[in-house]
């Protein structure tokens, strides 16, 4: 039997999931083989494979089959087949299965599903899944949603389930054709109904996933000469990059944001995200505060016009200069500035020096001390995360306190506000700080969205942040003093401190 098993692993090592013929054979060896850890399974056009231990465990005996059945992935035709209602309320594991009639697969595979990691589904989530392609978006930018319906007929009226984020829940087409063995399922229903065709998609859309997309030059200016093209980064989790004209190490891999959602632990790029990636420098700030942007236009003449992409909390996407000299995976950018002439050498070299910053769980940079950042009010967090950079020094900077108090010890630390605001520090010139020595205080620039208070009789403790005054608190007579850090007596101020001794506009 292992002698068997082992030819039939090096005849079968790679097997297209969408050839039928193909598809039938491994669902047979998979069933003789799924106590094997060296059987696999995989696309030959996503060059994916996983192991048989991947795969769900076959049921207890006396266990009850879900009930969860999906008939159609196309909204027109579940009336006509009869979908049911699914309820994955409170499930942090859903799982669904095919109805056998609607494909050519023979293998009673379980689709398992879930709402974000360690979170289970929502409270009343009951409805269908259904394939969801955005207008005028290549075929790799298609989602599977959830909508929520109590009745099929009701699907139009429904609405789709949100994530956490507040955007559509949805499993991106790219990574359930790329994706684990418990969605095969699922691509074998999309190729069954048509939704897409296995093959195209391998060469041509699965191809936009995975394909090099070129980058000519990263100076707006000399894009038009350069032949600079317009390229699509939707529905993507990790863009692949070439710079075309560097010699060394061409290639880079940049990703939308990380966070703990889906299987790949980042987030995709968002629908019509169409454009081009380019360096830029804020007026005033240092050469160290460089970073690849990306200027969403339909065409090159259109970048004037256009508008940078942003991240998921409303601020402009970028790849900070540091990043790009200290991760291997963009040294392809590094290449390009070279070429392009918009950084010096001595410069990446200074910053090849600095101590190295996390990115799973990223603080603000500062290249300034009066460089402007955005807050969110909302976010319960006792303090605001900075990294502070200049081209000889980086240290990590804890503001405490910032529009949040402590109203019981039961209850913690709690935002009374909501709404996002720009802001800055400043060193302040106030007489009553003199005492203390360099201090810092903060100043409300701009209010992004309407500040609201979201606390049922609220004392007012923090002032309502208002444009152009300073970040104020209740003192125990009952006026408002600005907040102060004073950086010689406090240990979070040192690293301020020492920023503001080592800056060099």
């Amino acid at each position: 039997m292992m002698m068997a098993l082992q030819a039939l692993r090096h005849a079968t090592r790679r097997v297209p999931l969408f050839n039928a013929a193909e598809q039938r054979l491994s669902s047979h060896l998979l069933k003789r083989c799924a106590g094997s850890k060296d059987f696999l399974l995989g696309s030959k056009e996503a060059k994916y494979f996983s192991t048989a231990t991947d795969l769900p465990r076959p049921r207890r005996p006396g266990r009850p089959r879900t009930k969860r059945v999906i008939l159609t992935l196309k909204p027109e035709q579940m009336s006509e087949v009869g979908q049911n209602i699914c309820d994955v309320s409170k499930h942090s594991l859903a799982s669904f299965r095919l109805d056998k009639s609607a494909t050519s697969d023979e293998f009673d595979l379980p689709i398992f599903l879930w709402y974000a990691h360690g979170t289970p589904f929502p409270p009343n989530t009951k409805g269908v899944l259904y394939y969801h392609q955005p207008p005028s978006e290549p075929g790799v930018s298609g989602q599977v949603r959830f909508r929520l319906c109590d009745d099929i007929t009701e699907f139009s009226r429904g609405h789709d389930l949100q994530s956490k984020e507040g955007t559509p829940w949805n499993i991106p087409l790219s990574t359930i054709i790329r994706g684990r063995a418990s969605w095969q399922g699922l691509r074998v229903l999309l190729a069954d109904e048509g939704i897409f065709d296995p093959t195209s998609v391998a060469t041509a859309s699965l191809g936009e996933a995975f394909k090099s997309r070129s980058v000519m030059t990263l100076r707006p200016e000399k894009m038009v000469e350069k032949g600079q093209e317009i390229c699509s980064l939707s529905g993507i989790h990790n863009a692949r990059l070439r710079a075309v004209n560097v010699q060394g190490t061409p290639h880079m891999h940049v990703v939308y944001r990380h966070g703990y959602v889906a299987e790949h632990g980042l987030r995709a790029f968002p629908p019509n995200t169409r454009g081009v990636f380019y360096y830029h420098i804020q007026p005033g700030e240092p050469p160290i505060s460089g970073q690849i942007r990306f200027r969403i236009c339909n065409d090159l003449a259109g970048f004037a016009d256009g508008h940078d992409l942003l991240d998921s909390d409303g601020e402009t996407w970028n790849v900070p200069l540091y990043y790009i000299a200290t991760y291997e995976v963009l040294a392809g950018f590094e290449s390009q500035l070279l070429y392009d002439s918009l950084v010096d050498k001595e410069l990446l070299d200074d910053i090849k020096k600095l101590p190295q910053i996390g990115t799973i769980h990223p603080r603000r940079y500062l290249y300034s001390p009066t460089q402007p950042f955005v807050i969110d009010l909302q976010k319960q967090t006792k303090k605001r995360k900075f990294n502070l950079i200049t081209r000889h020094s980086r240290d990590p900077f804890d503001a405490h306190t910032l529009f949040c108090q402590r109203r019981d010890r039961e209850l913690g630390y709690v935002s009374p506000y909501a709404g996002r605001i720009r802001a800055r520090f400043e060193v302040s010139t106030l007489p009553e700080h003199v005492k203390d020595g360099p201090s810092l205080v903060l100043r409300i620039l701009e209010i992004l969205e309407p500040v609201e208070c979201v606390v049922k009789d609220y004392d007012y403790f923090i002032a309502p942040p208002k444009a152009g005054e300073l970040f104020s608190k209740k003192a125990r007579n009952g006026s408002y003093r600005p907040w102060h850090l004073a950086l010689k007596k406090r240990t979070e101020g040192k690293a301020f401190l020492s920023f503001l001794e080592h800056y060099k506009p």
